[in-house]
């Protein structure tokens, strides 16, 4: 959680979305993609 925290502010675009972004957009991908 510190973690998330410290890169928040500095690139929340890449963590908040990269945790919940990356599950959903993996699926997406490995559903069409494969």
């Amino acid at each position: 959680m510190e973690k998330q925290e410290e890169i928040k502010p500095n690139g929340a675009c890449q963590t908040v979305p990269d945790s919940r972004w990356s599950m959903p957009r993996k699926e997406h991908h490995h559903v069409g993609a494969v």
